[in-house]
């Protein structure tokens, strides 16, 4: 099905600022579009699931820096065919990190949300580092204090980790056949969505639309697609959202395939060149991953948004 994106919409609304996402649409279709060659084939249902780490909860407008931060970590650990999640989540990259190199003058509290395109390309120059040596573990997830406006005196440190692991490309995706593509091959997907009331109220595992959806009443939201289905819901993707456990499908959404088209913005896949022991694996047994999962630091007895047990932290939506 080779159904472009919003483009009209997004020809009208060049820059969509909102919960997090700014999508510039000059800059994305300049992108190298991944394109289709004749001898590529995909199956009728793929998934990258099993890849993915626990469930983020954002704080503010940080969507974009969990995005980018999540599928990283879902191309790390789908070269490497690390499926444990607990050794996923162990290493996991930094949203903070990805925030705070491409945050706007004056964005003191991690409310203007960030420009996709950029985030993106300091990724391609620059890498990323881990979790573990940004936020852990005097941070949030680990703590309530929530790095905005502050990085850790580890920023030189980091900067030479992330250097080891910048994604190699990533590409535009302008319809479903790229989708599919993207996703059997290997490649996260970073999406940028307008999503409208019903969606932040969802807790299913499809979200629906509602007579009152629009465009017009919808905010800019980034996301991670990790899979397709034709059959599922008569065709549709699987997406991993950044609101905690507590909201979809435990984190999780299916979005049938015209809705998907009819809201989506841009797409892109995260490709990494692997080579077998390019990068250092970090194991579930260190105390950095029992900490992940058991922070000391939070109040054990509620439920979780990030980890399964624990409700300190509600997704930044209105």
């Amino acid at each position: 099905m080779r159904l472009l994106f919003l483009i009209l919409f997004v020809l009208v609304t060049t820059n969509i600022y909102s919960q997090g996402l700014v999508f510039d649409n000059d800059l994305y279709q300049k992108r190298i579009l991944l394109k289709r060659d004749r001898s590529d084939k995909y199956p009728k249902s793929f998934s990258l699931k099993a890849y993915a780490p626990y469930v983020f909860a954002q704080q503010n407008s940080t969507c974009v820096a969990h995005a980018i931060a999540v599928a990283r970590t879902i191309a790390f650990a789908y070269n490497r065919k690390l499926t444990d999640i607990k050794v996923v989540s162990a290493n996991v990259f930094s949203p903070h990190w990805v925030y705070f190199r491409n945050k706007q003058l004056g964005d003191d509290n991690c409310s203007k949300g960030l420009n996709l395109e950029n985030a993106i390309n300091d990724l391609i120059v620059h890498g990323i580092p881990r979790l573990v040596s940004v936020e852990y573990k005097e941070y949030y997830p680990f703590t309530k204090t929530v790095l905005c406006n502050y990085y850790p005196d580890s920023y030189n440190n980091d900067t030479n980790e992330a250097l080891k692991y910048k994604i190699d490309e990533v590409y535009r995706i302008n319809d479903l056949d790229g989708i599919k593509l993207a996703l059997s091959k290997g490649m996260p997907i970073v999406v940028g969505m307008l999503i409208p009331d019903s969606f932040t109220k969802s807790n299913s595992k499809l979200w629906i639309p509602t007579a009152n959806d629009n465009l017009e009443n919808s905010f800019g939201h980034s996301m991670v697609i990790v899979g397709y289905d034709d059959n599922a819901y008569g065709g549709s993707v699987e997406i991993m959202n950044s609101w905690g456990v507590n909201w979809g499908d435990h984190g999780f959404i299916r979005i049938k395939y015209s809705d998907f088209l009819k809201f989506t913005l841009g797409a892109y896949g995260f490709f990494e060149q692997f080579s077998l022991g390019s990068n250092h694996i970090i194991a579930n047994d260190t105390s950095y991953s029992k900490d992940l999962k058991l922070s000391k630091s939070i109040d054990l007895k509620s439920k979780s948004l990030y980890f399964k047990h624990l409700k300190d932290f509600e997704p930044s939506v209105k």
